[in-house]
């Protein structure tokens, strides 16, 4: 993928491998979502129907669950209270996840593993290799409920 972009014009470019044989992935167990009881969540995300959904999800799993609409109040958050798993936008109004995320990482090392990213800015580049450095996993918005609690269960569950 490689993006050109100037005032009033962006192209994307996609390359494709052509292949007479069509391969599949075998599927992937899907892990269950761990239950709550006594954890506690951050979601940070500043569209409300995104946020809604997030929350709901985790508390039918029965976490504690604050929430933030933007880094800042994230940063504030993160310095009072302690959280078992955060699961943040890349791109907020008020800060961004990145800045957040490296905030976290060099507070509390630990909960930097126990981070989600969700974002809708996929096409964007440096927001790319930030996630591919840091090692976070992503998700792309929109998603179905069944990848959001998959993606939680493979960051709080010991790799197998």
């Amino acid at each position: 993928l490689s993006v050109q972009s100037r005032p009033g014009e962006t192209t994307f470019t996609v390359e494709l491998a052509v292949s007479g044989k069509r391969e599949e992935a075998p599927p992937r167990a899907r892990r269950a979502m761990p239950r709550g009881e006594g954890r506690k969540a951050l979601v940070v995300e500043d569209e409300p129907a995104v946020r809604d959904l997030i929350v709901t999800l985790l508390k039918e799993h029965d976490w504690g669950v604050d929430v933030a609409a933007g880094g800042r109040k994230a940063l504030q958050r993160v310095a009072h209270h302690t959280y078992d798993l955060i699961i943040s936008d890349m791109r907020m109004p008020d800060g961004d996840g990145p800045d957040f995320y490296r905030h976290v990482q060099a507070r509390t090392p630990g909960l930097a593993s126990r981070f989600v990213f969700i974002t809708g800015d996929t096409a964007n580049p440096d927001a790319w290799a930030f996630l591919e450095d840091s090692g976070v996993p992503v998700i792309e918005k929109p998603f179905p409920p069944s990848v959001f609690e998959d993606a939680v269960a493979r960051v709080m569950s010991p790799a197998p």
